[in-house]
């Protein structure tokens, strides 16, 4: 019994003691002293400044709590580790060595955790973009979650590329075989190609054969027999001159007449003609030519009558109106007389006159002189510069003639005016001018100047 009332006796002594420590003046220093023991919280500081070209480019404090903890330049990036307790914290950015805040921002700290930004200065102002406050198990969560997405897009990637591989593997060996297969068909039907048309050219070159030795027999005999053989055979047939000209059209049914039927057989030849039998018959007939040439400037009834007898075919056109007066000279109906052959040329199968009449022909002759005149007393150069002149004067420099491009007309009126007229540009209006231009070429005198 005696014990247990020491025992008792002593834990009531330890709680006064207890009770009297905790109320007297000191008790407060050890409240403090336990709020400085509260566990500190690391945060990840991740600051980047932009850089300027020109203005603002002063260093910038950065300050946690209105305490520096560093200093950044433009173009740099601020990182570094500060411990701080839980709660609310303000983050501020200030030039460097002032101490007026030119941006803040606060954060509520509860864990470790990281604070990203990029700032701007002006100034008298800084800009924070792109701010990023991010728990420490939060960005853990993240970046967790976007590694297993980056691992699960790469295993997909490598399935889709295994999987483009294989596809690629198999559709190379069916293209490879369906090739060979091809190769072999297409050589098969070739070789079958070259066996059929080897077998058709013996047939075709056999009897190609026959028929020179049956119309070998005319040789030296008249062509008109030949022919009609060839035609009671049905067979095709070409027969020329003795410079090579194809004459055949002379002996169609209505040509019975023809001279060319007297003509000797010289040499046969028997050629293929998509497939047919052609006889080619070459004759000893020695064609009449004319030099179209020196028909120019002789009466159309003289340059007619030198074709006719050579049995040339040809045709009659008005040099300036380019009408066809062929029929109109052919039928009768004109004598050719007065008409003269002003060009010839016998590019075609028909040989072509031009003719004009004596009245143009000295018309011409006239305006040639008057041109000569002309010229010598005022270019043409001089004259189309004094229009282009004229029309700046009148419309303004926008004003411009086409007289290299665009000429309409370019004649003399008579030995001392030109009449000249061409396409013509006003801003945006396009037209045509026309003016005439006397005097000489040093000076020119432009009037009757017309646009529309």
């Amino acid at each position: 019994m005696k014990r247990v009332f020491q025992a008792v006796l002593v834990f009531a002594l330890l709680l006064a003691g207890t009770l009297l420590a905790s109320c007297s003046p000191g008790g407060g220093e050890g409240t403090i002293q336990k709020e400085a023991q509260q566990e500190l919280l690391a945060v990840h500081f991740g600051v980047e400044y932009e850089s300027n070209i020109i203005f603002a480019k002063y260093d910038v404090d950065i300050a946690i709590d209105g305490k520096v903890v560093g200093t950044v330049s433009q173009g740099d990036s601020y990182t570094h580790v500060v411990d701080l307790s839980e709660g609310t914290h303000e983050v501020s950015f200030r030039r460097a060595g002032e101490s007026d805040s030119y941006a803040d921002t606060r954060f509520n700290l509860k864990e470790e955790s990281y604070y990203e930004c990029r700032i701007k200065a002006h100034d008298s102002s800084i800009d924070i973009n792109d701010e990023l406050f991010e728990p420490a198990s939060a960005r853990t969560k993240r970046v967790a979650q976007e590694k297993a997405a980056a691992q699960k897009a790469e295993e997909e990637k490598k399935a889709a590329e295994e999987k483009a591989e294989k596809e690629r593997k198999e559709a190379e060996e069916k293209a490879e075989q369906e090739r060979k297969e091809a190769e072999e068909k297409a050589e098969k039907e070739r070789k079958e190609a070259e066996e059929k048309a080897e077998q058709e050219c013996l047939a075709a070159e056999a009897e190609r054969q026959s028929v020179a030795d049956e119309f070998s027999a005319y040789v030296g005999k008249s062509v008109g027999k030949a022919v009609k053989h060839a035609k009671d055979l049905g067979y095709s047939y070409d027969v020329k001159d003795s410079e090579g000209w194809s004459i055949t059209s002379e002996f169609d049914s209505s040509k019975k007449g023809s001279k060319y039927r007297k003509a000797k057989v010289k040499e046969v030849k028997v050629e293929d003609s998509r497939g047919d039998v052609l006889v080619v018959f070459s004759t000893d007939y020695e064609k009449v030519t004319v030099d179209v040439d020196s028909l120019v400037g002789l009466d159309l009834t003289e340059a007619a009558k030198k074709l006719e007898e050579a049995e040339i075919e040809f045709e009659v056109i008005g040099e300036i109106t380019r009408d066809d007066l062929t029929s109109v000279y052919k039928n009768g109906d004109y004598d050719g007389g007065g008409m003269i052959v002003t060009g010839a040329d016998d590019l075609l199968d028909v040989v072509t006159l031009e003719v004009l009449s004596q009245e143009q022909i000295d018309e011409r002759k006239a305006k040639a002189s008057a041109r000569e005149i002309l010229e010598s007393k005022l270019e043409l150069y001089a004259a189309w510069a004094a229009v282009e002149m004229y029309g700046k004067a009148a419309y303004g420099s926008s004003f411009k003639v086409h007289y290299v491009l665009g000429i309409l007309a370019e004649e003399p009126l008579d030995e001392n005016t030109w009449f000249l007229k061409a396409t013509c540009d006003i801003g945006d209006f396009s037209g045509n001018c026309e003016a005439k231009v006397t005097g000489t070429t040093d000076y020119p005198e432009v009037y009757d100047f017309y646009v529309y």
